[in-house]
């Protein structure tokens, strides 16, 4: 009688637990397929310690600013209200990548306004109309931060802005950064460019090193 009682009992609860084994089973599936995918599109934004046939990598920078660092000029064919709303909806959304933060931003107390950068249109100080700041890690183990800062200027008359972009290695005594400070400013590039805002003209004005390769840099 207990033998015929406590049968139904052992088969419920083995069905229960089965069924636990099956929804941590699907779990731990859906997890290892959202961090591979993460990872994936991360390392699109990395240049890595390997070498790369990425032309955005182009451009090892050996410690110019005390550390690996690189200042870009870009000119675009766009007013500075469209590329300041551009540059602030990429860096919100963490960059082509994912991999970039956007900083907070000074104002009656730290805040983080769009996209990590403040509004100067309406300053009589200076004339840049955007300023923003950002930092982008890179995948793999280390996990290699740097700074990114971007200065958007007034439009000129002819329809034309400039963009400076400055990247700056955070780990201490950086000889080399792989062309990271390069490709991080390369990937902000080609996303405004993907949205139909071109790029006229590119410059470097600090550091981001000697051509290793084809460059965008030098076909603009």
């Amino acid at each position: 009688m207990l033998a015929q009682e406590s049968s139904p009992l052992r088969r419920t609860a083995i069905m229960l637990f089965a069924s636990v084994l099956i929804v941590c089973a699907i779990a731990s599936s859906t997890g290892s397929e959202a961090q591979a995918l993460l990872a994936s599109g991360a390392a699109a934004g990395t240049c890595g310690l390997e070498p790369t046939t990425d032309p955005d990598c182009a451009r090892h920078d050996m410690g110019s600013c005390g550390t690996a660092c690189c200042g870009l000029r870009v000119s675009f064919q766009s007013t500075s209200t469209q590329l300041g709303q551009a540059i602030s909806a990429q860096l919100a959304r963490h960059g082509p990548d994912g991999a970039f933060t956007p900083a907070k931003t000074w104002g009656p107390w730290f805040k983080l306004d769009a996209g990590g950068c403040r509004d100067f249109t309406a300053s009589t100080e200076t004339t840049d109309q955007y300023l923003c700041q950002a930092a982008h890690a890179t995948s793999g183990s280390f996990h290699f931060r740097d700074t990114v800062n971007i200065k958007i200027g007034a439009t000129s008359p002819k329809g034309t802005t400039v963009v400076q972009f400055f990247s700056l290695s955070e780990i201490a005594g950086a000889l080399g950064d792989a062309g990271q400070n390069f490709k991080n400013h390369m990937m902000i590039v080609r996303a405004l460019e993907a949205d139909g805002i071109v790029a006229s003209g590119i410059h470097a004005f600090l550091g981001c090193g000697p051509v290793r390769a084809e460059s965008q840099l030098d076909s603009k």
